[in-house]
């Protein structure tokens, strides 16, 4: 959602942003904030050991 709403930003005030600059931003950092984002919270989590082995 994050990478999502900074795309909409940067084409809202850069009118010539290209295609494949807002596809890199939606996909590849997407999917890095998601997985920093889970790998932050596996402390905090109460998860069990067969998770953390699927993990």
């Amino acid at each position: 959602m994050i990478t999502r709403i900074f795309a909409a930003t940067l084409h809202r005030f850069r009118a010539k942003t290209p295609d494949d600059v807002l596809a890199f931003i939606k996909g590849p950092i997407c999917l890095l904030l998601a997985v920093l984002l889970a790998r932050s919270l596996h402390d905090v989590s109460n998860v069990t050991i067969a998770v953390v082995a699927l993990a």
